[in-house]
């Protein structure tokens, strides 16, 4: 797990594939994709340290060495079933799908 800032929950969320920064909560795809968490991780924090981020900012960011990327914002007032989202603790909650859709894909190893 790429931590940014201590999180009281952090560590018993290891293997979901999980980035916190501030009060934003990021869920990584595919979640054995650890290089993948850790550039994500890197970016995050060099765009917080500037401003707020956003998920466009940060997509731009990885779109050149993953073009399929796509970064989901969740809708803090409507539950959208996922198990393990309703103890964000009122963090905005992004979802990071490397290739586009969480749907399970080879790693690729360079």
């Amino acid at each position: 797990m790429v931590q940014t800032h201590a999180h009281p929950r952090a560590a018993s969320r290891q293997d979901e594939g999980l980035v916190r920064h501030a009060r934003l909560s990021l869920k990584v795809f595919p979640l054995q994709d650890r290089a993948f968490l850790r550039v994500v991780g890197r970016l995050l924090d060099e765009l917080g340290a500037r401003a707020d981020p956003e998920p466009r900012s940060l997509e731009a960011r990885l779109r050149p060495d993953y073009p399929r990327v796509r970064i989901v914002g969740r809708n803090l007032l409507a539950g959208d079933g996922v198990p393990g989202d309703d103890d964000a603790g009122g963090e905005e909650v992004w979802y990071v799908f490397r290739d586009g859709t969480q749907a399970r894909a080879p790693l690729e190893f360079e």
